[in-house]
């Protein structure tokens, strides 16, 4: 990694609590998880981190981001982070009308997570491409990765692989070991 890692301070609940006190059970709804995950999407696709609190559903979320990033060791020294900004040559989102998405990966040691952010106010539908010179993949061998977040699983088929990603949220999709 290279630089300061930005931090956001999350106010989303202090501020509900300061300013619209009679909405402050908001946070600790189902509804609460469209936001975070925006917020969370947003954070990885900059490498960032993110201290937060408030009510359990809220944090379910971060929790899972945390853990996942962990334990495998996306947050150790080490780690790489390839910011979407630089524009990778071997991994694109194609086929997807959208302007407003992007794709991170992070590496560590045998460990690779992609990001597929969606900052859009629509359902995107594209295919996620990763070069055959840096991920290759072949019939006998295929690559799978696994949504952190879900229990959505997706192979790698010529190259690609078939994804939606919903309004304003991502996908973080984790390599699978062999």
């Amino acid at each position: 990694m290279w630089g300061p890692v930005p931090v956001l301070i999350n106010e989303l609940v202090r501020g509900t609590q300061i300013f619209e006190r009679a909405n402050l059970n908001f946070w600790n709804t189902k509804e609460a998880v469209k936001p975070n995950r925006h917020l969370i999407g947003l954070m990885l696709a900059h490498n960032g981190r993110c201290w937060s609190f408030g009510p359990a559903e809220y944090m379910r979320p971060w929790d899972c981001l945390v853990a996942v990033m962990q334990q495998h060791g996306f947050y150790s020294e080490g780690s790489r982070f390839y910011p979407y900004w630089e524009k990778l040559p071997a991994i694109e989102f194609r086929s997807c009308r959208s302007k407003r998405v992007c794709v991170s990966v992070y590496e560590a040691s045998k460990e690779l997570a992609l990001v597929v952010f969606n900052d859009s106010n629509e359902n995107v539908t594209g295919q996620l491409w990763l070069g055959p010179e840096k991920y290759p993949c072949d019939q006998e061998e295929k690559l799978f990765f696994d949504d952190a977040f879900s229990d959505a699983q997706y192979a790698l088929k010529d190259q690609t692989i078939n994804l939606e990603v919903p309004a304003r949220d991502f996908r973080l999709l984790i390599r699978r070991a062999h």
